[in-house]
């Protein structure tokens, strides 16, 4: 799409977990005796049966070679808009890899949106993924949705690891980047505030697009625990004739709302400022 001009800040966020290569560092520094059986010299254990030739696999543990590789599509939106990252891992082998772990920290300016993938889960804007064996030659699919909260440029790196030893670890990350330019010719509002037992609110699509009709147009609403965050779809309104909506919602703990219109052939998608409502804690 090209929007050029967006102002840019990269955020890349890494989350690793520790490799399990401690078998192959025990053999290091060990020497023996001529024998190498009870009186052996150096870090060695001894016993009647002791060598100094590592056991294959190195320390006795199966080796695996997990790959990440990680796309956007597309990679360009208006913020408001939506894109689709894929994630795929890749067991090279030789052994079967168990207990497979994928960690996807999402950076500030965008928002993970509908449910989380199968084996998947969403805290504290870190996507965690789950497979519990991934054989020899196998390979693993995830795709989840995110919307473009802030205008810029947003690298985020996803990372796998599991409970089998990874001889080549240069390839358990990946990145992909999504730019979101300005919508400039619509936009979208959001005010209210608490009354009673439910949290009113209300707002306005406009579009200075000749094709958009803002008249009866669907918005969504989020609700969030923290600000900056996207959160999750609270509810539902329609514009009226006049691109005004109105909706109500019961309070929670989510008090942080944000209003999203997801655009069209016609009118460009947009997002709302973040309000802060307070309610119950």
């Amino acid at each position: 799409m090209g929007l050029a001009g967006a102002s840019e800040y990269i955020v890349t966020s890494t989350v690793r977990a520790a490799h399990r290569n401690a078998a192959l560092a025990g053999f290091a520094g060990c020497a023996t005796g001529a024998t190498g059986a009870t009186g052996s010299t150096g870090g060695c254990p001894t016993g009647p049966t002791h060598t100094t030739t590592p056991p294959p696999g190195g320390g006795g543990g199966p080796l695996a070679d997990l790959a990440i590789t990680k796309s956007v599509s597309p990679d360009s939106v208006y913020v408001g808009g939506a894109a689709t990252f894929t994630l795929t891992v890749t067991n090279n082998g030789p052994a079967p890899a168990t207990s497979v772990l994928v960690t996807d920290p999402i950076p500030s300016g965008l928002g993970i949106t509908g449910s989380p993938p199968t084996g998947c889960s969403v805290a504290g804007e870190v996507l965690t993924c789950s497979h519990a064996t991934l054989a020899k030659g196998e390979a693993w699919t995830i795709t989840f949705d995110v919307m473009a909260t802030a205008e810029g440029e947003s690298t985020n790196t996803a990372h796998v690891d599991s409970a089998v030893a990874d001889h080549n670890t240069g390839n358990d990350s990946a990145s992909a980047t999504l730019l979101a330019g300005s919508t400039g010719e619509t936009s979208l509002s959001l005010s209210g505030g608490r009354h009673k037992a439910k949290v009113k609110l209300n707002g306005k699509l406009t579009s200075r697009k000749s094709p958009c009709d803002v008249a009866s147009k669907n918005i969504k609403i989020y609700a969030a625990k923290k600000k900056g965050h996207l959160g999750d779809v609270v509810a539902k309104a329609r514009t009226d004739a006049d691109g005004t909506y109105r909706v109500a919602v019961e309070i929670k703990n989510k008090r942080f709302y944000q209003a999203s219109f997801k655009g069209g052939d016609k009118c460009a998608p947009a997002l709302s400022g973040q309000i802060k409502v307070a309610g119950t804690n």
